[in-house]
């Protein structure tokens, strides 16, 4: 597959993700260190929110998206058993 192909659902959430931290970072005045905190929250929501989103809209295709899930949802599953 084509380096195009494979990238550009991460390309488009990180320009999402550039767009919302830049939106941010004009529009707040408060101290730079919650400036910051707020804006790395803001930055990772967005990235996997929209990733989560195009992984779907795109009919949940095997990519980088899939193999995490494949690789976590087990591990995550275990340990929600053992905090019962």
């Amino acid at each position: 597959k084509s380096v195009v192909l494979l990238a550009w659902r991460p390309a488009i959430s990180a320009a999402v993700m550039y767009l919302v931290v830049r939106a941010l970072f004009s529009a707040l005045d408060i101290p730079p260190a919650f400036r910051l905190l707020l804006m790395v929250g803001a930055g990772a929501a967005s990235f996997c929110i929209v990733q989560s989103m195009l992984w779907l809209t795109a009919g949940k295709g095997v990519g980088v998206e899939k193999l995490v899930l494949e690789a976590t949802l087990p591990r995550l599953r275990r340990l929600c058993l053992r905090a019962k």
